[in-house]
């Protein structure tokens, strides 16, 4: 028997294939619609002038400006008293010490008695003088007798010669008894020169300051016999003037004037403004350092040998400077990112002095231009931004010290 096959019919089902293209179209038409990408926000500022300010470091020690040295000007004699103490201020003229005058009061005392002495001979020699004159007075007219007797026939040439002879011999007294005289007064004018020496080894027994100023040092002792090759009594400050001697890099010495501006912090950063009162012309060979002089005001808290530092101002201008973060390099050239109308440019420029953060910009910029402060070198030039104002203390920061 032949087997029958059976077909049972089933209903279609609803089958619809799209093609890709229509499918995409599908795809597109039913996605959401994207929000538009913001522009990063990137903080800027404005190039405005600043001042800026080359400063150096220094350090060095207090000295005094003029120092003055006071030693005995008599040896060998014992100092007796001390009228004065280390710090003290004291006036030209001033009494400091008193040596021991015994000695020099005795032997005043003999030329006193010289003196004397040189008055009684001048007065006597003067004396001889004065009986010689008489003899004379007496022989010079016997002998203008004499002659005119002998002339009249009524002398005779015995008599004659008799007063000649007188003559001469009184006129040779008188010219003894001057020189006699002369003798006497040169020997009291010597002796007087002595004495005069003497006072004035007596008048420095007494050791007085030669300028006002204040004593720095002393090494006077009471019962210390004093001599000029030992160490000076006294050091006195000049009118009291201390000034720092500051050291100073060789390279930078070149820069630093007389009456630049100074700061010197002294003691616990206590500041005095000062001035660079001169520049000493050698440079240490060793340490390559030269030394320049800061005169300050007076004060208290400063001591001679102690140390200080401070500030030397070098110059001060006005430049345009932006942050240090706002500059790139780009092949060795340093260059910075404006921003104009919301897009950013790229500008080379030239750098100059660097100060506390911020950088002369001596080339490339101009006043009022919006820089980005921060460099961003994810940032390229045409890129669209939304700038952010920096706040202004953060633009002002444009003083400090170059080293």
């Amino acid at each position: 028997m032949i087997s029958r096959i059976k077909f049972i019919r089933l209903p279609l089902l609803g089958l619809i294939v799209l093609s890709p293209l229509a499918a995409s179209q599908l795809s597109a038409a039913d996605k959401p619609a994207e929000a538009p990408v913001a522009a990063p926000r990137v903080t800027v500022s404005k190039v405005t002038p600043a001042q800026f300010i080359e400063k150096i470091d220094v350090v060095g020690t207090f000295i005094a400006q003029e120092e003055v040295l006071i030693s005995p000007q008599v040896e060998s004699l014992q100092i007796i008293e001390i009228l004065v103490d280390e710090g003290d201020k004291v006036t030209k003229g001033q009494v400091l010490a008193r040596l021991n005058r015994a000695t020099l009061d005795a032997q005043l005392a003999q030329w006193n008695a010289t003196l004397a002495v040189a008055d009684a001979s001048i007065a006597q020699a003067a004396s001889n003088v004065t009986q010689a004159e008489a003899a004379i007075a007496l022989s010079s007219p016997a002998l203008a007798r004499a002659q005119d007797l002998l002339k009249m026939g009524a002398g005779t040439s015995a008599v004659l010669e008799q007063r000649q002879s007188d003559q001469r011999s009184n006129e040779a007294r008188l010219a003894s008894a001057r020189s006699g005289l002369i003798l006497a007064k040169a020997d009291k004018t010597s002796k007087e020169a002595q004495r005069n020496e003497l006072l004035v080894r007596l008048s420095r027994t007494e050791v007085v300051a030669p300028v006002d100023g204040t004593v720095t040092r002393r090494a006077a002792r009471l019962g210390a016999i004093a001599s000029a090759s030992a160490d000076p009594m006294f050091r006195l400050a000049t009118n009291g003037i201390v000034e720092l001697e500051a050291d100073v890099p060789e390279l930078r010495l070149s820069k630093v004037k007389p009456d630049q501006s100074a700061q010197v912090i002294v003691g616990e950063d206590v500041a005095l403004t000062g001035k660079v009162r001169r520049v000493l012309p050698e440079v240490d060979k060793a340490t390559r350092l030269g030394k320049v002089r800061i005169s300050l005001p007076e004060d208290a808290r400063i001591h001679i040998g102690a140390f200080a530092r401070g500030t030397i101002e070098l110059a001060r201008r006005s430049v345009l400077s932006v942050p240090a973060a706002a500059v790139l390099y780009d092949a060795g050239d340093a260059v910075l990112q404006t921003v104009s109308d919301g897009h950013v440019t790229t500008k080379k420029v030239t750098l100059g002095l660097m100060v506390d953060g911020r950088v002369e910009i001596t080339s490339g910029l101009t006043a009022g231009e919006t820089i980005i402060e921060r460099a961003g070198a994810f940032l390229r030039s045409g890129d669209a931004i939304s700038p952010v104002e920096a706040p202004p203390l953060a633009q002002n920061n444009a003083q400090g010290a170059v080293q």
